[in-house]
């Protein structure tokens, strides 16, 4: 569910949107139209509101260095980080072990996110090394990106891998006086760790999955998209709700309405 910031001054296509849905549930897709039309619109902690140039750059400075750090560590977006480490496992003896270790792992229903992103970070040194005694090896290309094996090559950071636009959903802090959800997800751990990074590149993954799906890629016609769409949601709502439960729950609710359901 969402709730509009009484205190800025909004369009009236958003205020509009959030007339015919007067309880807070809203299709996504039109309020990200909306969104994408005005810079400074951003929903933050589950509240439509607008961004001062100030907080727009203080924004954009805070996620350009986390997406620096993601790249310069060799964190690459993967979509389907498991495949990945399997296809790197051919190359690297090392890296196989680190692979058997998290699927071992996966098959004792204990492996999270944070578990596979570590694997993944252990494993790209590992990969790194290989491809440097291995430079002409396109699986080790691919795996890397081109993007970072230039990188590797010059120093350099492509611009296409910092100019990126910015998440137009941003956890916030839940007000002090917030009640508490009454349709929490019991399915969620909340002994795990909030990871804000985490959160932002699963909701980034969601929204292009969906804008996917949109263009045509359904599961009428067999394409994994809204499936993989709502796997990523579901990890957004679990890296955030011990920080952010008001971000956790309008999330739910997201994906929930994405299915029919009702929470």
């Amino acid at each position: 569910m969402f709730k509009l910031d009484h205190t800025s001054d909004l369009p009236s296509e958003l205020l509009t949107l959030f007339a015919q849905s007067p309880d807070g549930r809203m299709d996504v897709e039109k309020l990200m139209a909306i969104l994408n039309n005005y810079d400074d619109l951003f929903v933050v902690g589950g509240e439509v509101t607008r961004l001062t140039s100030e907080q727009i750059a203080a924004y954009e400075q805070t996620h350009r260095e986390a997406v620096k750090k993601a790249f310069m560590s060799g964190r690459q977006f993967h979509r389907d980080p498991m495949l990945w480490l399997a296809r790197a496992a051919k190359l690297s003896t090392a890296i196989n072990d680190i692979y058997q270790e998290l699927a071992a792992r996966q098959k004792k229903g204990s492996c999270t996110t944070c578990a596979v992103n570590q694997a993944t970070a252990r494993a790209m040194p590992l990969l790194t090394e290989f491809w440097r005694a291995n430079p002409d090896s396109s699986e080790a290309v691919e795996l890397l990106t081109s993007e970072y094996v230039e990188y590797l090559k010059n120093g350099t950071i492509p611009d296409s891998i910092l100019n990126v636009q910015l998440p137009k959903f941003l956890p916030g802090k839940q007000p002090v006086t917030a009640a508490v959800p009454s349709t929490p997800n019991p399915e969620l751990q909340k002994d795990r760790p909030a990871c804000t990074f985490c959160f932002l590149k699963h909701l980034g993954s969601a929204i292009i999955l969906l804008k996917e799906v949109a263009s045509g890629y359904t599961p009428e016609k067999g394409h994994p998209h809204f499936a993989l769409a709502l796997a990523h949601l579901s990890e957004a709502e679990n890296e955030i709700i011990v920080s952010d439960s008001v971000s956790a729950t309008a999330i739910r609710e997201i994906r929930l309405s994405l299915t029919g359901q009702e929470g």
